[in-house]
């Protein structure tokens, strides 16, 4: 079978067709070199090749080659010679089978990497079984971006992103869209966790809005914070919810269905990649993405949150969601207004790097008697969707869990 598919490769056309599901290993001894061949010379000369001028081809490759080597791919190719062709469709098939039993090998292999301890196996892995998902072969990549000037614009318009419900962030910064990576940090008892509530389940938040939630905490219990969600729509505090949980309840159903929590302590990113397959969120809040996992020995810690950040902003992408990636500000930040990037913690140019988005949150320090300022200061550090940089001032309310002009 191997010298009547090659038969049908010395056409460049059916060749061509097929080329990004062929390497010379599918072929086994001789029929591999000559394959190596026929690939060589398709790519220098895009034409037909005689059966005649196989051998040729292979002495101008192999100029020292013994006269017993010679004669065995002589003999090889005078049989190739004489070979019909089998039908296109027919060899098509046939080469997309020897792809398909050439992957199930390869992930056998990675299969017992991942068995004697080799952690990186499970990347490479998770790569390979997203080329082969929903039956893609290797030759099925996207159209080129367009060039139609509408079209353009209505892709990059805010049309398709979600509003931000505080008024002064959503002048200077409209809101999320598919694919796009946000990272938050604030100083510990700021109001990370509100902030990310405020802005899915306030008044006019993305939820109410029609997008679909997804928040994923490895820090606080998400059955707090689903029930923070709730006040926070309601506008109830928790003694009022308490004591009155029918109507928080009903009024929290109205976009109840849009919010989904997930506790994921101790998951890695291949899960969480996994759960938001699953959910299909439109925006996705990692609570905090430090903590998550991935595959891999790094020498530094800030290598492994570099390529942390790179994975799950690659993610955003994969799954045409926007993610929130939220951490903490370093100690420099603490008792700041404004934060800067340079203030995240653990990483200084890893993270911010991988950002298209980055949201410092500050407040003024606590009073000597522990009475808390509420007043917030949103610090856009980076900004590669509209541009602007700067501070924007608003308030909480951390009775109800709101961020408000």
């Amino acid at each position: 079978m191997d010298k009547k598919l090659i038969k049908n490769l010395l056409r460049y056309d059916f060749w061509a067709d097929n080329s990004n599901r062929l390497s010379a290993h599918l072929f086994q001894d001789e029929i591999r070199e000559l394959y190596e061949i026929i690939e060589d010379s398709h790519n220098k000369n895009k034409v037909d090749i005689p059966a005649d001028a196989i051998v040729a081809l292979w002495k101008d490759k192999n100029p020292v080659a013994t006269r017993a080597e010679l004669s065995v791919i002589e003999a090889v190719a005078l049989e190739i010679a004489a070979e019909e062709q089998l039908p296109e469709e027919l060899a098509s098939v046939i080469i997309e089978g020897l792809w398909k039993r050439d992957m199930g090998r390869k992930i056998g292999n990675l299969g017992l990497n991942i068995a004697e301890g080799k952690d990186e196996a499970f990347t490479k892995l998770k790569q390979l079984l997203a080329d082969i998902d929903s039956g893609f072969m290797p030759d099925d990549f996207p159209e080129p971006i367009t060039h139609d000037i509408e079209e353009l614009i209505a892709l990059t318009s805010d049309a398709n992103r979600t509003p931000f419900n505080i008024r002064a962030l959503r002048e200077k910064l409209y809101g999320p869209g598919p694919g796009d990576f946000f990272i938050i940090h604030a100083r510990p008892e700021t109001g990370k966790t509100a902030f990310c509530v405020s802005l899915s389940c306030g008044p006019a938040g993305f939820c109410e809005k029609g997008a679909k939630v997804l928040y994923l905490g490895n820090e606080e219990d998400p059955s707090r914070t689903m029930l923070r969600a709730a006040m926070a729509y309601a506008g109830m505090t928790k003694d009022e919810v308490f004591k009155n949980p029918r109507g928080a309840k009903e009024t929290f159903s109205i976009i109840a269905p849009k919010m989904i929590m997930q506790k994921i302590n101790n998951w890695d990113l291949n899960r969480v990649s996994a759960y938001i397959a699953k959910m299909e969120p439109d925006i996705v809040f990692i609570d905090q993405l430090d903590k998550v996992t991935i595959d891999g020995h790094y020498e530094k810690a800030t290598d492994k949150l570099r390529e942390l950040y790179t994975q799950a902003r690659t993610l955003a992408g994969t799954h045409n969601c926007a993610i929130f990636a939220v951490s903490q500000t370093s100690a420099e930040g603490e008792g700041k207004t404004v934060l800067t990037p340079d203030m995240m913690e653990n990483s200084k140019t890893g993270k911010f790097a991988e950002a298209d988005v980055i949201i410092g949150v500050g407040k003024f320090p606590d009073a000597a008697d522990g009475t808390k300022d509420p007043m917030r200061f949103l610090t856009i550090g980076k900004n590669k969707i509209s541009g602007w940089h700067g501070t924007i001032a608003c308030k909480i309310d951390a009775d109800i869990s709101r961020y408000m002009d």
